[in-house]
């Protein structure tokens, strides 16, 4: 199991971190992006590897979904999280990461369907494997859950900042 949750980890940081800088496009105004299609081919190749990885993971918690109250937990967690973002705007002034920025970029110039299936379907099924399943899953027997919850929680967002 850690050799699986440290292999996606490398798959992961490599597809997102190294393989796009091979393929960097200079726009108009110079700055330098990566290129689209090669950014969702990555992302791709990035989440078929982590759903056949943690296939058996997955299949468990579709059949645990069905036994739960999961209507009932989501509205809970979206409550929370409304509060807390706005919490959260009163205290530090929200600003927009680079991350948020790229998003937007290949929103605005991509195919609008392709887009949201990457960043509402895949991305986040990609990152629970990733920061939920790699970390705290993998390593839950010989380390404190809680401590594997903040350093999921700290390279989430090291990641996203």
């Amino acid at each position: 199991m850690k050799k699986k949750a440290v292999l996606l980890w490398f798959v992961y940081f490599s597809n997102l971190m190294i393989v796009p800088r091979f393929f960097l496009t200079q726009a108009e105004d110079g700055t330098l992006h990566v290129d689209r299609k090669v950014y969702i081919l990555v992302q791709l190749i990035t989440a078929m590897y982590a759903v056949w990885s943690y296939r058996e993971v997955i299949q468990r918690g579709f059949e645990n979904l069905v036994k739960r109250r999961f209507v009932r937990d989501i509205a809970i967690g979206y409550v929370v999280r409304v509060v807390l973002t706005m919490l959260l705007a009163l205290v530090v002034p929200l600003q927009q990461t680079d991350n948020q920025a790229n998003i937007e970029s290949l929103l605005s110039s991509t195919s609008i369907v392709l887009m949201l299936i990457l960043t509402c379907v895949v991305a986040p099924i990609v990152e629970e494997l990733v920061f939920r399943e790699a970390i705290i899953g993998a390593f839950k027997d010989k380390m404190n859950p809680w401590i594997l919850t903040a350093i999921s929680i700290f390279f989430f967002v090291l990641l996203h900042s």
